[in-house]
């Protein structure tokens, strides 16, 4: 098997050689992540120490070498970017999930 491109929108770190999807004319960002979430009344000064702790642990040679193993790239944000981010991918794939037919839960 060999790679021919990337979903995210610019090239990654971990594969800085594969071009994008954008870059072959099929505009896209689809990548994949992961987030610790807490409870929306958990109160700011515990989210953001939180944060600071897992952006330590990401910031980390040992974390970047293994999320680029799995090819991914580390990836550290603010709460509220995150927040945003989140937001933002529920309404992008919101029309994905009309054309599946998948009905809302929740």
């Amino acid at each position: 098997m060999r790679l021919l491109a990337v979903g995210a929108a610019t090239r990654m770190q971990s594969a800085p050689d594969l071009p994008t999807l954008t870059e072959f004319g099929y505009p896209s960002d689809i990548r994949s992540w992961w987030a610790a979430l807490v409870p929306s009344a958990t109160p700011r000064p515990i989210v953001d120490r939180l944060n600071a702790w897992f952006s330590e642990v990401v910031r980390t040679e040992e974390s970047k070498k293994f999320l680029n193993g799995i090819a991914s790239d580390p990836w550290v944000s603010t709460p509220d970017e995150a927040q945003a981010y989140f937001l933002q991918e529920i309404k992008s794939w919101g029309e994905y999930v009309k054309v599946a037919k998948i009905e809302p839960q929740g």
